[in-house]
């Protein structure tokens, strides 16, 4: 029989997720659109994720699942992505889930040939949840010099953008994005072995190969921080380096594609603001105070990285945001240390207060 509708698969790496997959896959197989393949691709799992797996599959045909070694979740989408069967591409993280209307509200979008749809998302703190609103306006249509400012936008935030550091990665996920597959068939994840923003350079080629992209304010993806929200965590110490790849690969990526200058603008802005990434990631280990501040200095000894703040006007940012960036750019590690500790503490507050 031919077929009327357009297929969406949906590719959902897993690793180790027992705690959160049956309501992952549940959501996906309640989809009130019916025409969707599940590639599920098990990264290695070591609890009891290939038995749910397994049991999901064995109960619905449209689930195809896959087993490999360990690599991460980049890998695992690059391995799904050459299994796709469907015309659009839905990125599910096992221990998130979506709105089982979500194809349904996008159908319209699809049935038009958009390249890219983009819709806005949950992040849930356990019983606490936070709705990231990407626009102030429920449908917006990028196509043309349009969809070069919204290119603009996701390399970095420009003038009024900047005055909210904190939501400068809030276009970057995959999740909350349905691609039509031909946009995406030659684009590829980078190992998270070698970057910090692999969602943000695969949707940066996306967004470039695309005609058409779309937007729709509906909250359509809910994005699980419960795991995340403890007082402590490791820190990172190949961070710096991995956000210093990325840096390269944008700027490289402009200069081959011959963007506007506007682009290196706005990628000298993100590099400045990732500070406030590089601070929280210190901030929330468990290392003395004596350790973070030290490893505070570490970030102002990175002239590649500090030679950013060169070109950097902080007037462009609310009160706080100006006194934190220009302590940075003074290399006054105890005021960024400081101040990356007391906004830590209010975020805490503000999510994960039960």
């Amino acid at each position: 029989m031919r077929r009327t509708e357009m297929k969406v698969s949906f590719i959902v790496p897993v690793y180790n997720s027992e705690k959160y997959l049956k309501r992952c896959l549940g959501s996906i197989l309640a989809s009130t659109y019916k025409d969707i393949e599940i590639i599920v691709v098990d990264d290695g799992s070591t609890d009891s994720s290939p038995d749910i797996i397994k049991r999901f599959a064995e109960k619905d045909s449209r689930i195809r699942s896959y087993r490999k070694e360990n690599e991460g979740p980049s890998e695992a989408r690059n391995f799904g992505l050459e299994k796709v069967t469907g015309e659009y591409v839905w990125f599910v993280d096992s221990d998130d889930w979506i709105n089982p209307d979500g194809i349904a509200r996008l159908l319209k979008y699809i049935k038009n040939n958009i390249d890219i749809v983009i819709f806005d998302f949950d992040r849930v703190y356990g019983t606490n949840r936070r709705r990231i609103e990407l626009f102030k306006i429920d449908n917006l249509v990028f196509e043309g010099k349009n969809k070069d400012k919204l290119l603009l936008k996701l390399i970095g935030p420009t003038k009024n953008i900047m005055r909210h550091p904190y939501r400068m990665n809030d276009l970057n996920p995959l999740c909350n994005k349905i691609y039509k597959m031909e946009t995406i068939k030659d684009i590829r994840m980078q190992s998270l072995k070698k970057t910090g923003g692999e969602d943000l350079l695969f949707n940066i080629e996306a967004f470039y190969n695309a005609c058409s992209i779309e937007y729709i304010g509906e909250a359509l993806y809910f994005y699980n921080k419960t795991n995340q929200s403890s007082v402590t965590s490791r820190y990172y110490d190949n961070d710096q380096k991995l956000m210093m790849y990325m840096f390269s690969y944008i700027r490289q990526f402009i200069e081959k594609n011959n963007l506007e200058v506007e682009m290196i603008k706005a990628l000298n802005n993100r590099k400045v603001l990732s500070m406030l990434g590089f601070v929280r990631n210190i901030v929330k280990s468990d290392m003395s105070n004596k350790e973070k501040r030290n490893k505070i200095i570490g970030l102002f000894n990175n002239k590649e990285y500090m030679s950013a703040f060169q070109d950097f006007d902080v007037s462009q940012l609310s009160f706080p945001w100006n006194v934190f960036y220009l302590s940075a750019s003074k290399r006054r590690a105890n005021i960024v240390l400081f101040m990356g500790e007391a906004m830590e503490k209010a975020r805490k507050i503000i999510f994960f207060k039960n």
